[in-house]
């Protein structure tokens, strides 16, 4: 077996290089560390978020405006205070006693430094937003308002509803600062909007909340409801009415006309020509178009949702004289 020398060389070589790299990684680990200590050491200036919770409101009154839910401060601190500063706010919140404050709440660096976490002592507060939190208390009102839909409804051909929209409850309470109450009339609901609509609507739809979060409503939703049916089409033969001083001047050719109706199948048996009033005038010059004039028809819009009638002028000619 022959042994080449400069193998043994390159195998010995390796193998000699290892412990250089091991004290070149442990020494980069440990210049990290001494990094990240002295960089913990050194002063910034961040800013931080502190929650905010009020406890003891007043009984017998009620805020015109919502409290702020936090405080911004802006802070300087060492590395190592900064992170106990933050592990301490992820599980603590500032609270404010509103029994001990009867006007406006005033926020300092002074005062707030005796808030922060046990350790600390070294963090300088700069600056803290809001300054001031503002009581506005107002007296308690509720009332009831009524509720506007906001609804778009495209209905598919032939089919129509049956009666009006229905909103259940008609009417929602309202409750909160007095002065606020009073001034709302109504409370909408969100919008929305019904296309191709050929069977019963019946849906429940979101009220709009006022902008204020303090006003409250004793319900979030209402129920809009309304009956669909198709429609259906008949025809009537129906005599042309004149004024009594118009029938004694005038003679109208022809004197009556044909309609269509259309009405719901529930409905439409009650439909006759005593629903339909169709007239003219040749007196009115409004209604003069040449030698003819025009047919004026009207009708009962509780039971007959479209007509169409014709014709629509008739012509029109002077009795004689006798």
């Amino acid at each position: 077996m022959v042994i080449n020398p400069d193998h043994i060389i390159k195998k010995q070589n390796d193998s000699g290089d290892r412990p250089g790299w091991i004290v070149l990684l442990v020494c980069v680990v440990i210049a990290f560390f001494i990094w990240i200590i002295q960089s913990l050491d050194e002063n910034y200036k961040v800013t931080v978020q502190i929650k905010l919770n009020y406890i003891n409101y007043p009984e017998d009154k009620v805020l015109s405006k919502p409290l702020p839910n936090e405080i911004v401060l802006q802070i300087k601190a060492k590395g190592w205070d900064l992170i106990k500063l933050q592990n301490w706010r992820k599980d603590h919140s500032l609270t404010i006693n509103l029994k001990n404050h009867q006007k406006n709440i005033v926020l300092s660096e002074y005062n707030l430094r005796y808030f922060l976490p046990e350790g600390v002592e070294k963090i300088s507060i700069i600056s803290v937003s809001p300054t001031v939190i503002y009581l506005d208390y107002d007296n308690f009102f509720s009332k009831k308002v009524s509720v506007v839909p906001d609804i778009k409804i495209n209905y598919r051909k032939h089919y129509y509803p049956v009666d009006s929209l229905h909103v259940n409850p008609r009417f929602v309470e309202i409750k909160g600062p007095e002065k606020e109450v009073r001034e709302i009339t109504s409370i909408s609901t969100h919008f929305k909007q019904y296309t191709d609509v050929y069977q019963d609507i019946s849906d429940s739809i979101l009220l709009k909340k006022p902008e204020n979060p303090l006003i409250k409503l004793n319900t979030e939703k209402v129920v809009v409801s309304q009956k669909i049916e198709q429609l259906t089409e008949g025809t009537f033969r129906l005599d042309i009415n004149m004024p009594p001083s118009a029938l004694k001047k005038y003679l109208i050719i022809p004197d009556k006309i044909s309609v269509t109706f259309q009405a719901t199948l529930s409905s439409f048996n009650q439909v006759n020509p005593s629903h339909f009033h169709a007239f003219t005038n040749p007196e009115n010059k409004k209604l003069i178009q040449g030698n003819k004039v025009k047919v004026i028809v009207d009708y009962d819009k509780t039971l007959i949702k479209n007509i169409r009638f014709s014709p629509e002028y008739v012509n029109f000619v002077v009795k004689k004289v006798q």
